[in-house]
């Protein structure tokens, strides 16, 4: 009988851990500011791709959306002014 999911053949593979493990929303919207920063006009299928490159991953452990990440983005720096 074969497995359902690869995963179940291969218990030793190590799942991504979530965004919320491995690094912080504020370490990964502090590094968006960066490079918005350095190049302004990014796309945020752009920011994405770069932020996948780092080691970020979705809490779910996908790899990231562009407009999730700008939506994500944008509630950020709203509570942050917030917060001033």
């Amino acid at each position: 009988m074969r497995p359902r999911f690869e995963l179940d053949a291969h218990p030793e593979r190590e799942r991504p851990l979530p965004v919320e493990t491995v690094l912080s929303r504020s370490s990964m919207m502090q590094a968006i500011v960066a490079m918005l920063d350095a190049e302004p006009g990014l796309t945020g299928a752009e920011i994405a791709r770069r932020l996948g490159q780092q080691g970020y991953r979705a809490s779910n452990g996908a790899a990231l959306n562009g407009a999730n990440v700008l939506r994500d983005y944008r509630r950020w720096t709203a509570e942050q002014d917030a917060k001033r």
